[in-house]
């Protein structure tokens, strides 16, 4: 399951943000189905989108240091 803080990659377009669009999970919902997460275009915010767990790819865990 993707927690939050993960850094995920979107493997499908979702409200106009592009496939492959590199972002961090702020909140899970309803045990891993949905995700709430900020998309990033370089240092630059596209917003935060509520996705679906089969629009998602992890990329990186977070670890707290």
């Amino acid at each position: 399951m993707i927690n939050e803080y993960d850094s995920v990659v979107l493997v499908r377009c979702v409200e106009g943000i592009p496939a492959g669009t590199s972002g961090a999970v702020l909140m899970v919902f309803d045990n891993g189905n949905a995700y709430e997460c900020e998309f990033f275009d370089g240092e630059e915010s596209l917003g935060t989108v509520t996705v679906k767990c089969e629009c998602l790819r992890l990329v990186e865990r977070y670890v707290e240091t």
